[in-house]
């Protein structure tokens, strides 16, 4: 009978489903119980595989159950990602994702503590949702003369745009995650002389009197994560949960930061995995710098890793399925050819000579290319050349035909006259 839906991997110990970690991600497979660790890797350098690997070894091999564990990653479409890759290594069925966003794990822990208190669960405000609270409230201050008294570059064309209001929900979401009220941002605007945060706190104030007004418990994420870090201190709050695995930690904010302290306070082990350098929301307040100073963070010992340059490796029956491939562009190992250096890299390690070079072609399929047989450069007329290049003077491609179209210098002159 056929079956929808995802292909059950390949069995445990076959050849091509067999992935193989090296010395640096199978370390990290070693971590004890209870041991947190930063995982330090360049982008390729697998650490979402290792991620996989870990939570896999858990449960098979350690025998976790799958409420033990659970993976965290910075957004809606690498947690879905991160899921599918997850649910199809474990094959075994789990009571819920294994893999989700701090903000949808802090919705769960904030909406069970509400239904089993016997209150109303806070509903999420989305970002478009308070764009639009925001854009009322700016339109209405500029249509009455009313509202902050905003400083002199911040006009009304300015606070019209939809960048303003950007910048002011980032400001907003930054003062709830370190805690800074309204009051305490105007003492701030004091001490620095900013006269935009004094206007800012007013206008803050303004906001959450109107969002408290309506009807239901409306919370930003900002908040959501907040309260969340009250709600782990409790102890019936995924009281199972033994095991944290964090990708890309350095997309983490502080109210992310703060949830998994409360984790490690209650002895949930956690393993970060990032790099630094590619840090890509910190106008959204990542934290790049939380991958180093885990320790701190967290406030408990932690092992370090750093995974190498070398990406994992499959067994031979893959290897060979997709060498040719990967050799053509990329060389033996899936880097550049002229970048890697060592014994078999084409390149000496001390001297930069180039060295033999039979294997890298024997997998391509041809001879080694010596100066003998290079085919000699090939001089084209003035016209020739620019016949073969595009209408806006890039290399044209071949369309229609095989063969190369000739075309004259002055064809993207008759384009554009007949598409005016």
């Amino acid at each position: 009978m056929a079956t929808r839906g995802f292909r059950s991997p390949a069995p445990r110990g076959t050849g091509i489903g067999d992935l193989l970690l090296d010395e640096s991600q199978a370390a990290v497979l070693t971590l004890a119980d209870g041991e947190s660790a930063a995982v330090l890797g360049a982008p390729g350098t697998g650490k979402t595989t290792t991620l996989v690997e870990v939570l896999a070894e858990r449960v098979h091999e350690r025998g976790y159950a799958t409420d033990e564990v659970l993976a965290l990653t910075a957004s809606r479409t690498s947690a879905t990602r991160l899921r599918d890759r997850i649910a199809l290594r474990l094959d075994v069925p789990t009571n819920g994702p294994l893999a989700r966003t701090a903000t949808s794990l802090a919705f769960q822990l904030v909406g069970e503590r509400a239904r089993s208190n016997a209150v109303e669960p806070p509903r999420l405000l989305t970002g478009g949702e308070q764009d639009q609270i925001i854009a009322e409230l700016l339109a209405g201050h500029i249509e009455d003369g009313t509202g902050p008294a905003w400083p002199e570059p911040l006009v009304d064309d300015v606070r019209a745009l939809r960048g303003f209001r950007t910048e002011l929900r980032e400001l907003m979401a930054r003062c709830v995650e370190h805690g800074v009220t309204p009051a305490r941002l105007i003492g701030l605007a004091s001490e620095g002389g900013l006269e935009e945060w004094r206007a800012a706190a007013d206008f803050i104030v303004e906001y959450q009197r109107v969002v408290d007004s309506y009807r239901g418990n409306f919370v930003d994420s900002a908040e959501l994560v907040a309260e969340a870090v009250s709600v782990v201190a409790q102890a019936g709050a995924l009281g199972r949960l033994r095991l944290i695995l964090v990708d890309d930690l350095q997309e983490a904010t502080v109210a992310t930061l703060s949830l998994l302290r409360a984790f490690a306070d209650r002895g949930v082990a956690v393993v970060a995995f990032g790099d630094p350098d590619v840090a890509a929301t910190t106008f959204r307040g990542a934290e790049p710098s939380a991958l180093g100073r885990l320790d701190a963070t967290l406030g408990i010992a932690v092992e370090r890793h750093v995974l190498t340059t070398c990406a994992p490796t499959v067994s031979c029956a893959a290897r060979t399925h997709v060498a040719d491939h990967r050799t053509d562009r990329h060389g033996c190992g899936g880097r550049p050819a002229s970048r890697r250096t060592g014994p078999g890299s084409g390149r000496d390690a001390r001297t930069g000579d180039r060295a033999d070079r039979s294997v890298l072609c024997s997998r391509r399929g041809g001879a080694p290319r010596t100066k003998a047989s290079r085919a000699p450069p090939v001089r084209r007329s003035a016209l020739e050349r620019d016949g073969r290049r595009g209408a806006f003077g890039s290399p044209g491609s071949r369309t229609g035909t095989s063969a190369r179209r000739r075309r004259s210098p002055h064809a993207h002159l008759r384009r554009r006259s007949r598409v005016a």
